[in-house]
């Protein structure tokens, strides 16, 4: 990162007061004062410890920090040639990290509180473009680009070894693999290639523990191009997956747009277009993310260009059976080129992304959203990063002990003599959870027709700025109330139903979500 297009910023947002995760300030610089370093990512497991990894020169560098502890001493977990680093961490802190070396694509392992082991292997010389997930079990999955162009994975149980022979999943002439591994252990691949004339994107799965993968199915129009996917798999296994579908008219890109497809119970539904003004620059020059809450419903960030030279930045939120609620544009700028988002299990969503701010410096800057309660829309940004030049954020997110919300936030920072990487982390403080839920059933005989009642009682949050509760049927919001009770008229006596509640304060935040199963 060198110099920076400076100009103007438009932010578009709701004016609400929806509360704002607080960042830690002065940023901590992680790699080496004068040594060039690139390539930031980050994660953050449930009990808030986090792990970097970055690049310095051709070296993967390591560190870690403990909750409520001091960045520790960066060490090298690869040889020098390395590039392309990439990390997950599972639910016990347990860290995998895959990267590009001459020799092949390579990994190495963090234990909780241990050290990192010496590298692996994972593929013959020449691989590129690795990616890597883990399941709620800890066991891994890794994707990459092999010399020839298919694309391979290799797949580790926990507590086991990585898969002696890769599998090969794909068909000649493959790249971009992105891999998402959901809470049952569904691995899910999706990449591109060339379908006759026309990019395409493909997808594959299986579940972690099988020996075989599925067969590879084109999962875009064949009708328009399409590139630059991405894909976030959920708890329940149910995935979504998104790409940049466009057409070329000469030398010229046309109808860029972001089209997204859910994959339920094993089948991909239908692609879909979620933008709905045709772009007009290079996908190759745009960014897209995606992200599940637990109720199946996603929330996609990309860029675009509406007129070929502003980047606007957009979102859509996109239900559970494959539809969107239609797409909203945060930011207009020319610098977006950098974008990261991240949930955790109650729908807490930050976004964060690159753009000018009002002194025209490049900076890092945050968005607060919560999937599972949109009403309040996205807050006003908050500016991380300090200085001029800060680019291409990294973010990861956890929900600790039901109670704080913890982010920890990476990006390349131009100091004036190189580049490092600079890191923040984050907090909030969610509010106290309705208590002692329960559900019974009524009858009403009405003679002709008899009404089945199911209604839903609990204690009331101790927080003193609650405002209502959130009523959820079977993950979907069905109204809020501002007593502790709530009557759900016409169900059955045979239905099963998962009723959850959640408490919302006046700055519309919400707490842990409360479930029930009737009967």
């Amino acid at each position: 990162m060198k110099k920076f297009m400076l100009v103007f910023f438009t932010v578009l947002l709701s004016a609400n007061l929806f509360g704002q995760t607080s960042w830690s300030s002065p940023p901590q610089t992680l790699s080496t004062l004068g040594v060039n370093a690139s390539a930031p990512q980050i994660v953050i497991d449930p009990n808030a410890n986090i792990t970097a990894v970055w690049l310095e020169s051709t070296v993967v560098i390591a560190n870690t920090l403990p909750s409520g502890g001091s960045w520790g001493t960066a060490v090298a977990i690869s040889s020098s040639g390395a590039s392309a680093p990439q990390i997950a961490v599972d639910p016990s802190g347990n860290v995998t990290a895959v990267w590009v070396q001459s020799t092949g694509i390579h990994s190495a392992t963090l234990p909780s509180g241990g050290s990192w082991s010496s590298a692996t292997t994972l593929s013959a010389a020449g691989a590129t473009a690795p990616q890597v997930a883990v399941d709620p079990s800890g066991d891994a999955a890794a994707v990459w680009e092999s010399a020839t162009g298919f694309i391979q994975a290799s797949t580790k149980l926990f507590g086991g070894i990585w898969s002696i022979i890769p599998s090969t999943i794909s068909g000649s002439g493959a790249s971009a693999p992105m891999v998402s591994v959901g809470g049952n252990g569904n691995v899910v691949v999706v990449w591109q290639a060339v379908n006759g004339s026309i990019n395409t994107v493909y997808s594959a799965s299986k579940i972690i523990t099988a020996l075989t993968w599925g067969s590879a199915a084109a999962i875009s129009s064949v009708s328009h191009n399409a590139v630059q996917p991405t894909v976030f798999t959920g708890i329940l296994g149910n995935a979504v997956a998104g790409w940049f579908r466009y057409d070329v008219i000469g030398s010229a890109y046309k109808n860029v747009l972001f089209d997204v497809a859910f994959l339920v119970n094993g089948t991909w539904l239908t692609s879909v277009d979620v933008s709905t003004v045709p772009g007009l620059t290079n996908p190759a020059n745009l960014v897209s993310v995606i992200t599940i809450d637990s109720f199946g419903n996603a929330l996609a960030a990309w860029t675009n260009s509406d007129d070929g030279s502003n980047i606007a930045l957009k979102v859509a939120e996109l239900l559970s059976n494959g539809t969107s609620t239609g797409t909203s544009e945060l930011v207009l700028d020319t610098s977006i080129h950098g974008l990261d988002l991240s949930s955790n299990s109650l729908g807490y969503t930050v976004l964060a992304y690159m753009a000018n701010d009002t002194s025209s410096n490049l900076a890092i800057q945050t968005l607060d959203f919560n999937l599972e309660y949109a009403s309040p829309g996205w807050n006003n940004p908050n500016i991380v990063s300090q200085g001029a030049f800060n680019g291409y954020p990294q973010l990861a997110s956890t929900l600790t002990s039901n109670t704080t919300n913890n982010y920890a936030l990476a990006w390349i920072h131009f100091d004036g003599t190189s580049n490092v990487i600079q890191a923040v982390t984050g907090t909030e403080t969610l509010i106290a959870p309705p208590t002692s839920l329960t559900v019974t059933q009524t009858t009403d005989n009405r003679n002709v027709v008899t009404e089945y009642y199911n209604t839903l009682s609990w204690t009331a949050s101790t927080d003193p700025n609650v405002d209502a509760y959130l009523i959820f049927r079977n993950g979907v919001e069905i109204t809020a109330v501002s007593v502790n009770q709530y009557i759900d008229y016409n169900r059955s006596p045979s239905e099963s139903v998962v009723y959850t509640v959640a408490a919302i304060d006046n700055l519309s935040n919400k707490s842990v979500n409360v479930n029930i199963t009737f009967p």
